[in-house]
């Protein structure tokens, strides 16, 4: 004779799972939910001296994808050139999503402080974005040991 069915319980509370109770992704509108995810995804650092760029395609109004593209051995002060093709190559990634957009963040040893470097990123992207028809929904930094700041806030002035 077959057992009656018994719904799913959890092995210790003997209740049943509380599956539907979990968070949804968060989104790029999120500003404190960006800054903790650049903290558990870019746990390590780059070599002193370079930086690392780290970036979110991503679609406007949606969760965050699962994909992050990490880009290692980033000189500390790049030629404007490489920049802007780094920021074309970022939207051109982006333009392949419906209503797409990115999300950077530069990862980097040293000072706290927003430097002319950091802040030479982005005009590129936001140029290399407007042409490409994509959204700009973030340039952060994140320096080793401190809290990511938002580069790309109104007026230029960071956000922590």
């Amino acid at each position: 004779m077959p057992k009656p069915y018994r719904r799913p319980t959890h092995h210790r509370t003997g209740r049943p799972p509380q599956r539907d109770r979990r968070p949804e992704p968060p989104h790029a509108e999120d500003h404190d939910a960006i800054r903790d995810l650049w903290e558990l995804l870019l746990p390590d650092p780059p070599p002193r001296g370079t930086q690392q760029l780290g970036f979110l395609p991503c679609e406007q109004g949606q969760p965050l994808p699962k994909v992050l593209v990490i880009v290692d051995d980033v000189p500390a002060d790049p030629p404007a050139q490489e920049v802007a093709e780094m920021c074309d190559g970022i939207a051109h990634v982006g333009a392949h999503l419906d209503d797409g957009g990115v999300l950077l963040a530069i990862v980097r040893h040293g000072s706290a402080d927003v430097t002319e470097a950091d802040v030479r990123w982005l005009e590129p992207l936001a140029a290399a974005c407007r042409e490409r028809g994509v959204a700009l929904l973030g340039l952060w930094l994140r320096v080793v040991g401190r809290p990511p700041l938002r580069l790309d806030a109104p007026r230029g002035v960071a956000v922590a």
